[in-house]
């Protein structure tokens, strides 16, 4: 690792550890546009008010979804080093959750809510990764969705975030491509092209300026891939840009997300701040000699031709 990403790691790790060790209970509330539709947002107010009534000791933390959008709104209790998740937590019911969810029993006291347990066993509730929706799934790009605050760039850089970037900033802009094109990923486009082979089009392509464009504007029927990714960890999108922009020699991207996406764009330009001021976006990434910045624009609607064509 370089210097300059050994810096970060070591600030990030510290900013994290009362989070990732909580002396208390963590409450993560999955605020995503999924959940606020539900009523999240209203829980979460309801919830600051009966921590504050009932004087508990507890933290609030605001994170993305775990995919469990049909029994949404969905909290999730974590403390000594068990988590809990439950759902559909009502705002009106935020106060009788509460108590329930700690006291000494809660998997019999909340049972009326609890989902199951994430990350290990506990007794008295399903795992979620044995549920029939988790259990055929492994979890990639979805991996820290749910667990992380996505508005706090710390948590991603202690979980590992730009850490392959700061590993491509030492390798030849073609090693990359192979090396991406050789473990088979593909395009998200729904062709499956081959990732390092379209890559390398670019990389080779003829001018003394590139550009990447990441498309979110998710224009098919019922498409949402991109909005949970951007919501959750914004961060893994800001990292993947920036290696592919060292992979192709291109200087500049725009991440182009659909209006209608209002908490999508909140969140990724967020962290688009976040990372140029840590310096993992800008002149010199990482202190090296590759510039490279990125800027969300936002799609402004459909133009009226197909309903003309109509």
């Amino acid at each position: 690792m370089s210097t300059a990403y050994d810096a970060l790691r070591e600030a990030a790790d510290l900013e994290a550890a009362p989070r990732r060790t909580p002396e208390r209970p963590l409450l993560r509330v999955d605020l995503s546009t999924s959940s606020i539709a539900a009523g999240a947002d209203l829980l979460w107010e309801a919830l600051e008010a009966a921590i504050a009534a009932g004087g508990h000791d507890v933290e609030l933390v605001r994170v993305g979804t775990l995919g469990l959008s049909w029994l949404e709104p969905v909290v999730e209790v974590e403390r000594a080093g068990a988590a809990l998740v439950y759902g559909p937590v009502a705002p009106s019911d935020a106060a009788a959750w509460l108590a329930a969810a700690l006291g000494d029993a809660p998997q019999e006291a909340a049972a009326g809510w609890l989902i199951g347990s994430r990350g290990g066993a506990v007794a008295g509730a399903p795992r979620l990764e044995e549920t029939p929706f988790w259990a055929l799934q492994e979890r990639r790009l979805m991996r820290r969705m749910g667990v992380i605050d996505p508005e706090r760039i710390g948590e991603a850089i202690a979980d590992g975030a730009y850490a392959a970037l700061d590993r491509a900033l030492t390798m030849e802009p073609i090693a990359i491509c192979d090396l991406v094109e050789a473990a088979g990923v593909g395009g998200r486009g729904g062709g499956g092209f081959p990732a390092g082979r379209k890559w390398k089009f670019l990389l080779g392509a003829p001018g003394p300026t590139k550009y990447l464009v990441c498309n979110a504007d998710e224009g098919d029927p019922g498409a949402f891939v991109n909005r949970v990714l951007m919501e959750a960890d914004p961060h893994l999108v800001v990292e993947g840009m920036a290696i592919a922009g060292r992979a192709t020699g291109a200087s500049h991207g725009f991440i182009y997300i659909r209006d209608e996406y209002p908490l999508a764009i909140e969140r990724m330009e967020l962290a688009l701040s976040q990372a140029r001021a840590r310096g993992l976006l800008g002149d010199s990434v990482l202190d090296s000699d590759f510039a490279f910045d990125l800027e969300v624009t936002r799609g402004r609607g459909r133009t009226s031709a197909a309903r003309r064509r109509g």
